[in-house]
């Protein structure tokens, strides 16, 4: 259990992929229950996007950065519009392929977590 304590300090990529993970289920989530619901992939993106990026935003400042400064949160939510964007037409490249929308945003997860972690680690929180 000590080992787990100490890689889990030590490894801000482990501490990014597992909180990544719970956010990114919530976010998922709410977007499988929004497209289930009737709603159209894009604004079901934006909502998901949108209800998530206050909860990321501080689980990702306290336990992946360790910086919990309220002033970056314009930078955190900026880097969000551009992951919308990217989202979006990611979706929508793969929809061009005949995959349904459940499966592209599940697709879509994997670049946009990678893009999502430079920026946060790049421009919002170094």
């Amino acid at each position: 259990m000590h080992h787990l304590y100490i890689l889990w300090q030590n490894n801000q990529v482990l501490r990014f992929i597992l909180v990544g993970g719970l956010n990114t289920a919530f976010g998922y989530g709410l977007y499988v229950f929004l497209i289930w619901s009737g709603m159209h992939y894009a604004p079901a993106v934006f909502f998901s996007t949108v209800a998530g990026v206050l909860f990321n935003y501080f689980t990702s400042s306290n336990l992946v950065f360790r910086k919990n400064r309220c002033f970056r949160l314009h930078r955190f939510i900026l880097t969000y519009v551009f992951v919308y964007l990217i989202n979006i037409v990611t979706i929508k490249i793969i929809l061009c392929f005949g995959i349904n929308a459940y499966i592209a945003g599940f697709i879509a997860i994997f670049p946009v977590t990678l893009i999502t972690f430079y920026l946060q680690k790049k421009w919002v929180f170094q």
